[in-house]
């Protein structure tokens, strides 16, 4: 049969199985014109060798009707120029299972322009290894809408190339389903732009694996918001250098929650800056995680955050810690927390940070700890911080500590810390201590105590003492 004589009338009314006999000499043979007047019963019939025999010129005069009724054989029949050929409103007639005949080869011939016209309710099914086959313009030319619709299976298999190359509004428009399958190689792909571009609700689905798989550069670009919505174990499996690698301002966005679950390795990797971002909420970090503060951690910590410590992070210190305590930090610290330090604790303390205590710290003083002072930290006190002291107190120092006072110190003394003293204290006083104690301090010695002060020391009484003294006291030198 001569198909070139056949009138586009003669064509139209061509029956199916008169089709399907056409050989493909016969099919390539058609004017467009012919092509253009087959109706969808006689395109449907053709068979697989027909369609790939067709010019491409005389597919893409075929009615988009022609293309709804495209088995997925004869889609996957087609050669890639035929596909290169086809025009945005064919494609978007395909039917589901139709696309689905597209081999990963063919894939990468559908025109970007012709992708984008796919409806949602085609692109989501796409199979994964199709969906793995699109290059990377065609990547970028889905719509949000279509990488929204993409399944989950499908967005496991892009690669990390063709993740970097979705636009960060496709990104974004991806659920939270979707997010939850990306792995972690998938994840360490994402550009920084993309990073900034998911949403709270996608980071939140983010697997611990993936977030954790995030380089220290893509953990700089969490949004603050994204990064308070990040469960407590989740953020206790990110490592040290991502965590050191927070800005001050995600540092800040950091929930209570959050910070208390911080462990030990990763406090001690925090900056001087980041630490004091965390602000007052260093009171909430565990006595162990207290303990993993480096000394240039502890030097640098604001005095606001040292006036939050509790009484238990303040007994939790280290020597080497409290040594490194600023003297303004010590000072924050109160009275509470002051007077649960450990003899120990107190021995580590440098003469000017002892020098900085408020009366209203040496005044908690205990006895242990007063003794651990020693003669040099004792001599540090001012001397309205040693008369602030309990009488309990300076009834434990050492006589060593008692001999060592200046006379301007023991002029200072409270009438209430003299008369606590013991009689070994009192025989340990020198003579030109003894002559330094006020006469009102003196009168209220009992006559025990004058008795055991020291033949040269009550010799060195001045007569303004001495005149001071009460009859019963005078009895006794």
């Amino acid at each position: 049969m001569a198909v070139a004589g056949l009138s586009t009338s003669d064509v139209s009314a061509l029956g199916t199985s008169q089709i399907a006999i056409f050989s493909t000499a016969q099919i390539q043979a058609l004017t467009t014109a012919q092509a253009r007047v087959l109706g969808t019963e006689q395109f449907a019939a053709l068979t697989t060798k027909q369609i790939a025999a067709l010019e491409t010129r005389d597919l893409v005069a075929l009615a988009t009707s022609d293309f709804q009724v495209l088995s997925s054989l004869q889609m996957a029949a087609l050669g890639t120029a035929q596909l290169g050929a086809l025009t945005s409103a064919q494609m978007a007639a395909l039917s589901a299972s139709s696309l689905g005949g597209l081999s990963t080869r063919q894939m990468q011939y559908v025109e970007t322009q012709d992708l984008a016209a796919l409806s949602t309710a085609n692109i989501q099914y796409l199979s994964s290894t199709q969906v793995a086959a699109l290059t990377t313009a065609q990547v970028l030319a889905l719509t949000s809408t279509q990488v929204s619709a993409l399944g989950t299976s499908a967005v496991a298999a892009l690669s990390t190339r063709q993740l970097q190359y979705l636009e960060t509004q496709d990104l974004a428009a991806l659920s939270t389903a979707n997010i939850q399958y990306l792995s972690s190689t998938q994840t360490a792909s994402l550009t920084t732009d993309q990073v900034v571009a998911l949403t709270s609700a996608q980071i939140f689905a983010l697997g611990t694996s993936a977030l954790a798989a995030l380089s220290s550069r893509q953990i700089q670009y969490l949004e603050t918001g994204d990064l308070a919505g990040i469960s407590t174990s989740v953020l206790q499996a990110l490592s040290t250098s991502q965590l050191f690698a927070l800005g001050t301002r995600q540092v800040l966005a950091l929930t209570s929650q959050q910070v208390a679950s911080l462990n030990s390795a990763v406090i001690a990797a925090l900056s001087t800056g980041q630490l004091v971002a965390l602000g007052s909420d260093l009171a909430l970090l565990s006595t162990r995680g207290v303990q993993a503060l480096s000394t240039s951690q502890i030097r640098a910590l604001l005095t606001s955050q040292a006036d939050v410590l509790t009484t238990a992070q303040a007994a939790s210190l280290g020597t080497a810690q409290i040594a490194a305590l600023t003297t303004g930090s010590l000072v924050a610290l109160g009275a509470d927390a002051l007077g649960v330090l450990s003899s120990t604790q107190v021995d580590a303390l440098g003469t000017e940070q002892v020098a900085g205590l408020t009366t209203a710290q040496t005044a908690v003083l205990n006895a242990t700890q007063v003794l651990a002072l020693g003669t040099d930290l004792l001599a540090a006190l001012t001397t309205t911080g040693l008369a602030a002291l309990l009488t309990s107190s300076v009834r434990a120092l050492s006589t060593v500590q008692i001999a060592s006072l200046s006379t301007a110190r023991i002029a200072a003394l409270a009438t209430g810390q003299i008369q606590s003293l013991s009689t070994a204290q009192l025989l340990a006083l020198t003579t030109a201590q003894v002559a330094a104690v006020e006469t009102r301090d003196l009168a209220v010695l009992t006559t025990a105590q004058v008795a055991a002060l020291a033949t040269a020391a009550l010799a060195a009484l001045t007569t303004h003492q001495i005149a001071a003294m009460l009859t019963a006291q005078f009895a006794v030198l």
